[in-house]
């Protein structure tokens, strides 16, 4: 099993690695990074943070258009959805309402997208 883990907190990140011991785990701290690895890999399971910027932390505003929330990667697979469309997806940000913009983007696209907010 391979899996994208998309968060910029390390205490996430280890915490995430902890209870997914023995899958591979390719970690993003960027939307760049993250978009890097989707061009490049398949994934069994994508794990989406929204608040990857101190600024994006749980802001009522964020209109996603300077691509380092977590936006620009659900709207990047929704673009391209053939590859991940036996993916699980999942979108573990606290920010609810950032990520059930995520997911309505990532469900437009004919994908299977849910919220799920971190808890590992």
């Amino acid at each position: 099993m391979r899996i994208l883990f998309l968060d910029d907190m390390e205490e996430r990140w280890r915490r995430f690695r902890q209870a997914n011991i023995g899958r591979v785990i390719d970690w993003a701290e960027s939307a760049e990074a993250a978009i890097k690895f989707l061009r490049e890999n398949s994934y069994d399971v994508i794990s989406l943070d929204h608040d990857l910027e101190f600024e994006h932390y749980c802001s009522p505003v964020c209109d996603h258009k300077d691509g380092l929330c977590g936006m620009t990667v659900a709207q990047f697979i929704a673009e391209h959805p053939r590859p991940f469309g036996k993916s699980t997806i999942n979108v573990h940000t606290f920010n609810e309402s950032a990520g059930q913009e995520m997911i309505g983007t990532l469900r437009a696209a004919g994908l299977k997208a849910d919220y799920r907010p971190f808890e590992y």
